[in-house]
């Protein structure tokens, strides 16, 4: 999942200076995805991209670019501007529309692609915590205005009498708590923030789910995803942490675990990797550079060029765009 809704708007280097050397060095551009889905009332984290706008992009991409598998993209960079850019794609976290609804899309065009899987979410299964949260602050039509909780990373304490105001007030009001608690609840362990996201329930309510379609794959399904080789599985570590906040013994035990889980889930250990919520620093890199792999990507809004880190690779974020927006964003801004 992307650390904020706001992150796909970073636009990296200026446009001049990427058009000056966009003529120097060679360089291609990563798309990231996470859902192909209509997007629910709230998608707060803007995730989800309709499969009649996903299929409208693609055809887009087939008219000006070359589409390569991530793991090729190296040897795919061009430096001429004036020539077809290279295109990696790639999905996030491993959803099940993933499979549903991206595979048969990405097959119409012929289109590899790359999907990061956090593989111990798949394996216990359940919703992903973003989307629990997301369903607490978004889903019921009335929230307390006052909330406190406790945690082992020291107390949670919230009041904004706006919550009970008119739509626009609580919108902005949700939309502030939600980002408070997503901040509040990341470093936590997976069962701590469990026994949190279930007082959080009690305290909203009880909502049900936003979108229920919003949920890991299986397993089998997994396997069934890579089936044929047009998509190839990454490694997005085991329970999707926050890199950064654990010790090296820790994180690269996340790192290595989800190559291996990769490896038995997909049929083989992958190459790439992404860092979830797309955070990483100098640590994270070297873990993940002593796990294996060749290439790691990060949620940065910029091109990937020849000569940057092989594992700190750059994406652009995809949103719920139409077919001319997209194109034009990607040409006209990025590809200039």
């Amino acid at each position: 999942m992307l650390k904020a809704p706001q992150r796909w708007l970073r636009s990296g280097k200026s446009w001049a200076w990427r058009r000056q050397r966009r003529g120097q060095v060679p360089h291609a551009v990563i798309l990231m995805y996470h859902r192909v889905a209509v997007p629910p009332a709230a998608d707060p984290w803007r995730l989800c991209v309709s499969p009649e706008r996903f299929d409208a992009q693609l055809r887009s991409l087939r008219r000006f670019a070359d589409l390569v598998p991530l793991e090729r993209l190296p040897g795919a960079m061009r430096v001429r501007r004036g020539g077809r850019p290279a295109v990696a794609i790639t999905f996030d976290d491993g959803y099940l529309d993933n499979l549903t609804a991206a595979k048969p899309i990405l097959e119409r065009h012929d289109a590899p692609a790359t999907v990061f899987l956090a593989t111990g979410c798949i394996e216990r299964g359940g919703r992903y915590w973003w989307d629990r949260l997301s369903d607490v602050v978004h889903g019921p039509q009335q929230l307390p205005a006052e909330l406190h909780l406790e945690g082992s990373n020291g107390p949670f304490a919230w009041r904004n009498e706006r919550v009970t105001g008119s739509a626009a007030a609580q919108g902005a009001a949700r939309q502030a708590l939600l980002d408070a608690l997503w901040h509040w609840l990341v470093p936590l362990a997976d069962d701590a923030r469990d026994r949190c996201l279930s007082d959080l329930d009690q305290w909203a309510g009880r909502p049900g789910p936003l979108d229920a379609t919003a949920r890991p794959m299986s397993p089998a399904q997994v396997a069934e995803l890579v089936a044929g080789g047009l998509i190839r599985a990454g490694a997005h570590t085991a329970n999707h942490v926050h890199l950064p906040l654990l010790d090296r013994e820790r994180a690269l035990a996340e790192i290595t675990q989800s190559r291996r889980d990769c490896g038995r889930l997909a049929g083989a250990e992958p190459d790439c990797f992404a860092f979830p919520y797309g955070i990483y620093d100098e640590r994270a890199v070297d873990c993940v550079r002593e796990a294996g792999f060749r290439l790691a990507c990060t949620s940065d809004g910029a091109l990937a060029w020849a000569d940057g880190e092989s594992l700190a690779l750059p994406r652009i974020a995809v949103g719920d765009w139409s077919e001319r927006w997209f194109e034009g964003y990607l040409r006209h801004y990025w590809l200039a």
